[in-house]
């Protein structure tokens, strides 16, 4: 009976709260969070539990870092190509006022230049940055805690792009979401 009540309540604890793949305390105005979780060929998914203490300063960047898909050429080929002469009228005037006119020819000549031969797919290794403002939430006192829970969805692998969603285990904030001048940024309020 005792092995079911304790099974039972570690249930419940492990899907009470949020889902996350990994918890952060943010004691640093920059925390490196690393990779988000990504499978093969797919867009970057993760969420995150960060823990905000009384250390925590009221401007946090989260870095993370992910894969991104783009198309490179893999294969150059160098032509040269003969640009041909042309002829081109040039006109003078004199001190007395009249004009002469004379056709100049211009040689051809030989140019090279390099083209794509092949592309293909390759994924690339990227990092953007997301930023916690905490200036207008609430003061912590020693020993208190607080959870958010941040979801990261990257809009597709070929896209350096995420969508962002952020929620709090307390009712008492309003969240609100701002892409300034490409620099991402959740506000938390005290209500």
């Amino acid at each position: 009976m005792k092995a079911l009540f304790v099974l039972v309540s570690a249930l419940i604890l492990s899907t009470s709260g949020f889902a996350a793949d990994r918890t952060i305390e943010l004691n640093s105005k920059k925390v490196i969070v690393g990779k988000l979780d990504q499978a093969r060929g797919q867009a970057a998914q993760a969420t995150l539990e960060v823990v905000r203490t009384s250390e925590t300063p009221d401007l946090v960047e989260l870095v993370f870092s992910f894969k991104q898909g783009d198309y490179v050429c893999t294969e150059y080929r160098t032509r040269t190509v003969y640009e041909p002469g042309y002829y081109r009228v040039v006109c003078n005037t004199d001190r007395y006022g009249r004009q002469y006119c004379r056709r100049i020819y211009t040689g051809g000549y030989y140019r090279t230049y390099e083209e794509c031969v092949r592309n293909e797919y390759r994924l690339f290794d990227d990092a953007r940055v997301l930023k916690l403002n905490f200036k207008k939430a609430a003061n912590l006192g020693a020993g208190e805690r607080e959870t958010f829970s941040v979801n990261f969805a990257q809009r597709g692998i070929d896209s350096s792009r995420f969508n962002y969603t952020a929620t709090s285990d307390n009712a008492a904030y309003d969240i609100s979401f701002s892409t300034f001048l490409r620099k991402d940024t959740f506000f938390f309020k005290l209500k």
